[in-house]
Formats: structure tokens, C-alpha cells, sequence
């Protein structure tokens, strides 16, 4: 995809259904973005969003996130960061007490809208601020709700590949497939998973509609916005990839 040419400016117009805008993100992202100026209903993909990921949850929690918690857990107490009393009262609540499994399963109904506040923010920050281009903050929020649309085929290609695997920390959709699993884990291992992770097809897909999106909005280029854009994201893969390895388990 060229990222070199001038979009055009962001102007006023009508407004498409929201059928036709969520058409639009899958099948011609750079067209998705007409009408966002009079509304744009960012709570529609908000709900689906929300909708998808706790279902998927409440399907695979017992088959396999419940064993990656106890898993974790019991990883904790090997490195002497848990005593074995604690988890034991842990997993009983876990496996016993409903409110303890809802209030797991449902963490995406505040998760999702904090993760796309978060972008919203570093959108605005970055392409409204930071590169000088027209995007207000209620633009950039909804610009990271309707992109966060593309990002749900790698939860349900996820939750099913668990399912089968009985495990979430089994499942590799990025580059950290390449890594071939150690005997003992050590940080560094843990530190350079995450980071090639990061990196998958999917990621790739919601930061061109995301670049997409922002240059039609802001008025800017695309070449300037995505050289923006994706430095931003491996900054912060980076960041993420050291914080797991400093708090992982292993040596």
C-alpha cells in the first residue's frame, strides 16, 4: 500500500449507517472515515468489541484460562513470590465462588474501553500534537474505537486455537513462533517473546487502518503518519516486552 501520497482534507459530509462504516473497516478502511465529523457512534463498535472478547472468555475459561491462572500461580509460589496457602484460597475461590469467575470473565467491559481511551490519547498526542495535523481528541476517539473492530478475528482465531490447545500461553498468532519453547523459561526468553508477539499479521492490519484512518482525518500524509504510528507501537512493544521479563518467573 503506497503511504506516500497527499490524502485528502477532512471535510463535513454526510454521515454513512453505521452497517456501512463497519463494511467499510474491513473492506476499504480509507473510505471508512466520511461523516465522522457529525457523529460517529463509537459506542456500536465499542459493544461488539466488548461483546466478542467476554463471550470468548466465558467459552474458553475453563478449558483454558482457568489452567494458564493456576499455571501463573503456581509458577508464583515456585519463585517464592506466593505461599502455597494463598493460592490454595485462590483456586478455591476461583472454581467455587461465581462472583470470582464473572468478575475474570467480564474484565473486557472496562478493559476495552480503558485500552481504547489509551490510544485515543496517544493518537491525539502523536498525530494531533506531536506531527501538528487536524485531529481533534473526539476524532481520535473514534478513530480508535471503529479500528479496534479489525482486531476481532484475532480473538476469535485466538480463543479457538486455545480451546483446542487448552492453553492461551500456548497459542503464537506473531513472530514469537519462531522462539522455540526452553526447558526453564528464563527473562530474557520471557522479554523476547512478547516483543516478536507484538508482531503478527493482525497488528500489521489494525495499524494500516489505523494510519489510514488518522492521515484522512488529520489532513496529513500518509508516509509522515505512519513512520509515526509505527514507531510509536514498537516503542511501546519494547516497553511492554521489558516490563513482562522483568516480572516473569524465571531467572
Amino acid at each position: 500500500m503506497n503511504f506516500s501520497s497527499e490524502p485528502p482534507a477532512a471535510s463535513p459530509s454526510p454521515s454513512p449507517s453505521v452497517f456501512t462504516r463497519l463494511l467499510r473497516i474491513f473492506t476499504r478502511p480509507a473510505d471508512a472515515w466520511e461523516g465522522i465529523e457529525s457523529g460517529s457512534r463509537s459506542w456500536v463498535p465499542l459493544l461488539l468489541i466488548v461483546a466478542v472478547e467476554v463471550a470468548a472468555m466465558a467459552a474458553t475459561f475453563e478449558r483454558a484460562l482457568l489452567p494458564d491462572i493456576f499455571a501463573r500461580w503456581d509458577d508464583m509460589v515456585s519463585a517464592g513470590r506466593m505461599e502455597p496457602a494463598q493460592v490454595a484460597m485462590l483456586q478455591e475461590g476461583m472454581t467455587s465462588n461465581p462472583a470470582w469467575r464473572w468478575s475474570t470473565i467480564a474484565a473486557p467491559v472496562y478493559g476495552i474501553p480503558l485500552v481504547t481511551l489509551f490510544t485515543a490519547v496517544l493518537l491525539w498526542a502523536v498525530v494531533g500534537f506531536l506531527l501538528g495535523g487536524r485531529l481533534r481528541f473526539r476524532h481520535a476517539w473514534a478513530l480508535a474505537a471503529w479500528t479496534g473492530l479489525v482486531m476481532i478475528p484475532f480473538s476469535l482465531l485466538r480463543a479457538g486455537l486455545a480451546y483446542a490447545a487448552e492453553s492461551y500461553q500456548a497459542v503464537h498468532l506473531g513472530l514469537g513462533v519462531l522462539v522455540p519453547d526452553p526447558e526453564t523459561p528464563s527473562k530474557g526468553w520471557t522479554g523476547v517473546t512478547a516483543f516478536l508477539e507484538a508482531l503478527s499479521p493482525f497488528t500489521a492490519w489494525w495499524l494500516v487502518v489505523l494510519v489510514l484512518g488518522a492521515s484522512r482525518l488529520s489532513g496529513l500524509s500518509r508516509r509522515k503518519v505512519a513512520i509515526a504510528l509505527v514507531a510509536t507501537y514498537l516503542i511501546l512493544a519494547a516497553g511492554g516486552a521489558l516490563f513482562a521479563a522483568l516480572f516473569s518467573p524465571g531467572a
